[in-house]
């Protein structure tokens, strides 16, 4: 009922606001005197005379102005604070000389004593009243605010936990702190705990999102953390910038939401800028496929070490529009004047590209161009080969008769003993690529790397989608797992590569450790703090997100290779290898493109895995990979 009665308070105006609160502070008053006459054991009857009540209402009007000029009344209840102890004393003390003048000259006997319990009884009143409210209002917004515990009780922590105390959407409830020196301490009446402690209070469903508020946390710790509290359905979230913190600007809108991207990403090395800008700085840059993933971000990368021209070439319309729009909104923001030119153009067209080449002299090509989606290139063979491997042909061979310097082919993991036409066609590229660079004009080499993390056909976008539609999130195995490179990384590693290569070199990333995507979903579904479980399991378990095995698709494979191996060469960079692949002779790579380019006109599937199936291609795994291609 009070808090009902609150809530129509809330929503009146301002100005009946004030008359309620006047209104209020009259019957205070009158109650505190008469409750102080029975008090003091003083007859009532006593003081009903015109004089006292004359000497009450001039009481009461002094005491109302007093409030009303010290501006108590202009304050929000629910926002009050200490200092309005200030002005309900103050008024409180004005009205009680007026009673005791008024009482002297009227000769009216009203003791001190009942003019010190009626100022006691009506300070309890005025300010005790307008308290009670404010804190009712208060533990109603708790009920809807979201619990929080913060992790790291430094100075981080203080101020996340003064930046929430100003009124958000989160209520501490604990610290967490791996200082022993901190653990059973408090902070602004919080308790700090260990995190063997807080499970406990984890387990109880009593927090709704943990806070990491540890400035540069590494992505091992942060991955520890999670791996500590996975099984409990929280959300987690990271402070913003070192500099904010310094600052002191860390404010509640600020907080991001961890995601599995920061999880996944590693802690990235340093990147060398003499390899950065050796293949970039004063060079006319071309990127095929710049509106995609990794093309967009080799173009936004290389915007930092001074291109003396940067072209973006893509087929794509659209892609193209969106990253020429970005790339001069960049190029704004840093003040930085480079001629960028948008171009729409396939990688098959030989007389446009060669036109391309020649009139802007480029120096530098970075091949991004290619259809990369598995299961999309199964069911259009044909085009992908054309695109992939002529494309890769048509370039490579341009580049050379324009004396472009160095060409960067952007190869995969799949590639290696490919299951699948992707990563086949991807493989044919690379040898075609080591056949164009024995002729030593151009410069060529190939980066192989595994999935990037927001690509266009990551599977993170796609279970983020299906977490959001309320799943289930499906995978395809209980055991497929795969390697995973952020975006900014995967093109910070190509461009460094490009700048090691002597001619002919095929570099390989190293992508850490594979993941098992079943625990990235289970991962990612404890993130959104909401409580997964696996569908037609054994076990009756329940849960808000279930995860559907939903069988391999055509052409995938369950572990992805790169080859990092005993026998692969140590480079100047801790995450770049080298590795050394048996290529074909020219003559005979002839043979095998000119059956391709047959096999493709009259879309003769059959006739493409048989040159797939060369050992040359397939790296002497030939049998076993075509009896695997659909």
């Amino acid at each position: 009922m009070v808090h009902n009665l609150l809530l129509y308070m809330i929503g009146l105006s301002r100005i009946k606001k004030q008359i309620f609160q006047i209104f209020c502070d009259v019957i205070f008053f009158l109650t505190s005197f008469l409750l102080a006459l029975v008090i003091q054991n003083e007859p009532i009857i006593d003081f009903m005379s015109a004089n006292v009540w004359f000497i009450l209402t001039l009481a009461v009007i002094v005491n109302l102005s007093t409030f009303s000029i010290l501006g108590l009344y202009r304050t929000v209840i629910r926002y009050i604070s200490t200092e309005s102890i200030k002005y309900v004393g103050i008024g409180i003390l004005n009205s009680a000389v007026c009673i005791f003048i008024f009482s002297q000259i009227l000769e009216i006997k009203i003791s001190i004593n009942i003019i010190l319990v009626f100022c006691l009884l009506l300070f309890l009143l005025s300010f005790g009243t307008r308290t009670f409210l404010k804190q009712i209002y208060t533990n109603s917004l708790q009920k809807n605010k979201k619990s929080i515990a913060i992790y790291g009780a430094g100075n981080a922590g203080l101020q996340i936990l003064n930046a929430i105390s100003g009124g958000s959407d989160y209520s501490t409830k604990i610290f967490i702190d791996d200082n022993e020196n901190l653990i059973g301490r408090r902070i602004s009446g919080i308790n700090i705990y260990s995190m063997s402690q807080a499970e406990k209070i984890f387990s109880k469903n009593y927090i709704d999102v943990l806070l990491i508020a540890i400035p540069n946390l590494s992505q091992e710790v942060k991955k520890r953390i999670l791996n500590q509290v996975q099984k409990y359905p929280m959300q987690i979230k990271v402070i913003p910038s070192f500099k904010d913190l310094i600052e002191g600007t860390i404010e509640v809108n600020d907080l991001k939401t961890l995601s599995i991207i920061d999880l996944l990403g590693r802690d990235i090395v340093k990147p060398d800028l003499k390899l950065m800008s050796k293949n970039i700085n004063n060079n006319v840059v071309l990127v095929t496929g710049a509106g995609g993933s990794i093309g967009s971000e080799i173009c936004r990368q290389s915007l930092k070490y001074a291109p003396k021209k940067l072209i973006l070439l893509d087929i794509s319309e659209a892609a193209i529009f969106s990253i020429h729009q970005e790339i001069i909104q960049l190029l704004k923001n840093q003040r930085t004047q480079i001629e960028v030119i948008p171009l729409i153009c396939s990688v098959q067209n030989k007389q446009k590209i060669r036109k391309i080449l020649e009139k802007f002299d480029v120096e530098t090509i970075f091949h991004s161009a290619a259809y990369k989606h598995v299961p999309l290139v199964e069911s259009n063979v044909v085009e992908a080969v054309k695109n992939n491997i002529f494309g890769t042909k048509t370039l490579g061979e341009m580049a050379i008769k324009a004396k472009v310097k160095n060409f960067i082919l952007i190869s995969s993991d799949k590639a290696v003993r490919p299951t699948n036409f992707m990563g086949a066609t991807k493989r044919f590229s690379e040898v075609i690529c080591q056949n164009l660079a024995t002729q030593k004009i151009t410069n060529f080499s190939m980066v192989r790397f595994g999935n990037v993390i927001g690509s266009s056909g990551s599977v993170i976008p796609h279970f983020n989608n299906q977490i959001d539609k309320g799943g289930p999130v499906t995978v395809t195995h209980n055991d497929i797992t795969r390697f995973f490179m952020t975006i900014p990384e995967a093109a910070q590693l190509v461009i460094q590569a490009s700048s090691m290569s002597s001619g002919n070199d095929i570099f390989i990333l190293d992508m850490g450790k594979p993941v098992k995507i079943i625990d990235l979903a289970f991962k990612m579904i404890h993130l959104r703090g909401l409580k997964p479980f696996l569908e037609n399991s054994y076990e009756e378990i329940s849960g808000d997100i279930g995860i559907k095995i939903s069988g391999l698709r055509p052409g995938e494979k369950l572990y992805e290779e790169l080859l990092i191996s005993e026998n692969s060469i140590e480079t100047n960079h801790p995450k770049i290898f080298k590795e050394k692949l048996s290529s074909l002779d020219a003559p005979e790579l002839d043979k095998l493109i000119v059956i391709l380019s047959e096999a493709c006109k009259i879309n003769d599937i059959n006739k493409i895995k048989e040159v797939f199936s060369h050992p040359k291609i397939m790296m002497d795994h030939s049998g076993e990979i075509i009896d695997q291609m659909i």
